[in-house]
């Protein structure tokens, strides 16, 4: 689950706790929802840990193996998608306890027919596992 997904998770229960509440009198202080609430402010809380933030400018450290079997979907970025590639976090997610990004590539760009890149106006997102990224300052 991505960070802005739990946080309107987290407000949309507050909402509904509070109008079960409103509805079911005291009976509305369930336990439950305490326990809910619990675990998505851990979630967010685990954002803390993350190396990096929204809006961050970084780095690739390696090239990501792009291939027929690996990341295939990435194929068509494999010209730009290269060790040095800078790139902006537009979202972060925690995924099988490890934090992975949502990044732009400030190079992207697409192969015209004699191989030249063109720039691309409307960017991807793709995601990168924290590991293959450094802070560009």
């Amino acid at each position: 689950m991505d960070e802005e997904k739990a946080k309107s998770v987290l407000v949309r229960f507050k909402e509904f706790q509070k109008l079960a509440s409103e509805i079911l009198g005291s009976g509305g202080d369930y336990n439950g929802y305490n326990d809910i609430e619990t675990i998505l402010n851990q979630f967010l809380g685990a954002f803390r840990l993350a190396k990096f933030s929204v809006g961050q400018t970084c780095t690739l450290n390696q090239t990501p193996p792009i291939n027929n079997h690996t990341n295939w979907g990435w194929m068509a970025a494999k010209h730009f998608m290269v060790r040095g590639a800078e790139c902006t976090i537009i979202s972060r997610h925690f995924i099988n306890g490890k934090f992975k990004y949502g990044v732009n590539f400030t190079e992207e760009s697409h192969l015209d027919a004699n191989k030249n890149p063109v720039p691309i106006i409307r960017k991807s997102d793709y995601r990168i596992p924290e590991e293959w990224m450094d802070d560009s300052e």
